[in-house]
C-alpha cells in the first residue's frame, strides 16, 4: 500500500517541475538585486502587488530577507516593535533583537492598546507586527481593527502573509469557503492602506520558496535601495521567479477550483476529527491539529507510521500543548483521509480497551 504523507505544506499542489520552467542561460545574475534584477523580476513582483491590492511589491530570497530589509528601513528614534506573541518564529528571530520591543496578547486588540500605553516608549510609533492567518489556530489576524490602532498613532502594521496568500481571497461564500483570487489576508480588508506593510513567502500557496515585500510605494522604494539583503545577497534565482510566474499564472487560471478542492478535503476531515471525539485546531488553514483522547502524540504518531502514514507533532506559539498536526493539500484524495481516520480509529480501540475481569 503506498504510504499516505501529510508533511507538505505545497497547499494547492504546486510543484513546478524543470520541464515547465524552460531552459535558462544563467542561473543567477551574481550581482545583488540593489545593482541588478534578474529577468522577470519586475513583472512577477508587478502581478502580486496586483493580487494583493498594493501599490508596489518587491521579490526577496525568504521571509528572513525580507524582514530583515524591513527593519531596516522601519526602525529609527521614533519606533516601537509592538509583536503578536504567537507570530510565526521568523519575525520573533528579527525583531526579538530589537531594544524597543514589546509583545501583546494573541489577536487581543485590546491588549495591543493596553501595552502600548503602559510601554515606556508609549509616544514611539508601533510597528504592529503579526501573521495574517495565524499558523496555529487558522484564524484570520483582526487586521482592519491593528490599522486602526496604527493610523491613531502614526504606526504601521507589517503582516507575515505566508500562510494566507494562495488561500485566502476575497467573498467568501459556502461554495467558495476560503474566497476568491488567492490574494491573502489583505482580500478581505474593504481597501488596504499605507498602514499596511505585507511580507509573504510564495512557498505555501505557490509552491516556490521566494518572497515579497509589498506595500505602499514610497516604502517599497526605500527598501528597494536601502534592504541589507538587497545590498549584500544574491537575487532570487531564474528558477525561483520562473516559478513564481508559473504559480501566479495557475493562480490566476484555476486556482479557485483549487481551494474548492482543498475545501472539501478539510470539510471531510471535520467529519472525520467529530465522528472520532479529536480535540482538533486549525480554524481554515489546511494545517490541522488535534489530540487523540489518552494518548502521547509520540505514541500515535508513531502507530501511524506503522500504517504508513506520515504525520509531525509541532507545538505552534498559540497552542498550550504539542499536538498532532497534519497538513492537506490538492494532491491528496478523500480516501486518504479516510485511511487516517481508519487508522486514527485503530489506534483508539487498541489502546482503550476495556481491561480483562478474571
Amino acid at each position: 500500500m503506498t504510504a499516505v504523507d501529510f508533511t507538505s505544506a505545497c497547499y494547492l499542489g504546486l510543484h513546478h517541475p524543470s520541464r515547465e520552467l524552460g531552459p535558462w542561460d544563467r542561473y543567477t545574475t551574481g550581482a545583488p538585486a540593489a545593482l541588478t534584477e534578474p529577468a522577470g523580476a519586475h513583472r512577477v513582483a508587478a502581478e502580486i502587488a496586483v493580487l494583493q491590492g498594493t501599490q508596489r511589491a518587491l521579490l526577496a530570497r525568504s521571509t528572513l530577507h525580507a524582514f530583515v530589509d524591513c527593519m531596516a528601513v522601519l526602525r529609527g528614534s521614533d519606533h516601537i516593535f509592538v509583536i503578536d506573541s504567537a507570530s510565526y518564529p521568523i519575525a520573533h528571530w528579527v525583531f526579538d533583537n530589537s531594544p524597543r520591543r514589546i509583545l501583546f496578547q494573541h489577536h487581543n486588540v485590546n491588549h495591543l492598546r493596553r501595552a502600548l500605553a503602559k510601554s515606556l516608549w508609549g509616544r514611539h510609533r508601533p510597528i504592529i507586527v503579526t501573521d495574517g492567518l495565524c499558523a496555529g489556530c487558522g484564524v484570520l489576524a483582526p487586521l482592519e481593527q491593528y490599522r486602526l490602532v496604527a493610523r491613531a498613532t502614526g504606526g504601521v502594521v507589517l503582516i507575515d502573509d505566508t500562510q494566507a496568500l494562495g488561500l485566502i481571497g476575497h467573498t467568501p461564500t459556502r461554495r467558495d469557503p476560503y474566497g476568491r483570487g488567492g490574494g491573502g489576508s489583505l482580500a478581505t480588508l474593504a481597501r488596504v492602506t499605507d498602514e499596511m506593510i505585507c511580507v509573504s513567502s510564495l512557498a505555501k500557496g505557490l509552491g516556490v520558496p521566494v518572497a515579497s515585500i509589498a506595500g505602499p510605494a514610497a516604502f517599497i522604494t526605500a527598501v528597494e535601495r536601502l534592504g541589507p539583503s538587497r545590498i549584500h545577497c544574491s537575487a532570487p534565482p531564474i528558477s525561483d521567479i520562473r516559478a513564481a510566474a508559473a504559480g501566479l499564472l495557475v493562480n490566476r487560471s484555476r486556482g479557485d477550483r483549487l481551494r474548492r478542492r482543498l475545501a472539501a478535503l478539510l470539510s471531510r476531515w471535520r467529519a472525520i476529527s467529530s465522528e472520532l471525539g479529536l480535540t482538533t485546531m486549525g480554524g481554515l488553514s489546511p494545517v490541522q491539529r488535534f489530540d487523540v483522547p489518552r494518548s502521547a502524540p509520540n505514541a500515535v504518531l508513531r502507530s501511524l507510521a506503522e500504517q504508513d502514514i506520515r504525520a509531525i507533532i509541532t507545538r505552534p506559539g498559540c497552542a498550550d500543548r504539542p499536538m498532532i498536526t497534519i497538513i492537506m493539500t490538492t494532491d491528496h484524495q478523500v480516501s486518504d483521509l479516510d485511511r487516517l481516520g481508519a487508522a486514527l480509529h485503530r489506534h483508539i480501540h487498541a489502546n482503550h480497551r476495556p481491561a480483562a475481569t478474571s
